[in-house]
């Protein structure tokens, strides 16, 4: 398992890019967002509780707030999906952007009432590049909402 909050902020944001363009989709249904969502559940499952919200085209195709999630987990679920959402990539890269950078959420006109550049927020993207939805956790760390999300992808995907 990759230790991201060990990198440096270059190394990382090559490491995510890297992930972001191995982890694409051939095809995407609503029933392959109840899959995916069944096997992120799985992969959290000896974790602490995790909200886990599935996004395509603006529609939400899988919610999960097991007991232990609340409103704090709903609010960081919708500001990573925005973040996925406007820049197309996952949060934590956004993140290692702005810290590649020197920048800082505001300065890239991403206020934290809305958008969340930390770990958590991943991309669906289709092999021929096309973002449709995003695929949000909240409820660890942001690294290890990262770690676990991509480790789920992985498997999901069988990568």
């Amino acid at each position: 398992m990759k230790v991201y909050q060990e990198m440096e902020a270059q190394a990382l944001l090559d490491v995510i890019i890297e992930e972001e363009s191995r982890l694409c989709f051939d095809h995407f249904s609503n029933n392959e967002a109840f899959e995916l969502g069944k096997c992120i559940v799985a992969q959290f499952a000896n974790f602490a509780p995790v909200a886990i919200e599935i996004y395509i085209n603006g529609h939400c195709k899988f919610s999960f707030f097991p007991d232990g999630t609340g409103v704090n987990n709903g609010t960081f679920l919708a500001n990573k999906r925005r973040t996925v959402e406007a820049k197309e990539w996952s949060s934590l890269r956004m993140y290692a952007w702005l810290l590649a950078l020197g920048r800082t959420q505001e300065s890239a006109l991403m206020p934290f009432e809305h958008y969340a550049a930390v770990g958590g927020g991943f991309p669906i993207r289709m092999k021929d590049g096309a973002v449709i939805g995003s695929v949000c956790v909240s409820g660890l760390p942001h690294f290890q909402d990262h770690t676990l999300l991509v480790a789920a992808l992985e498997q999901y995907l069988g990568k």
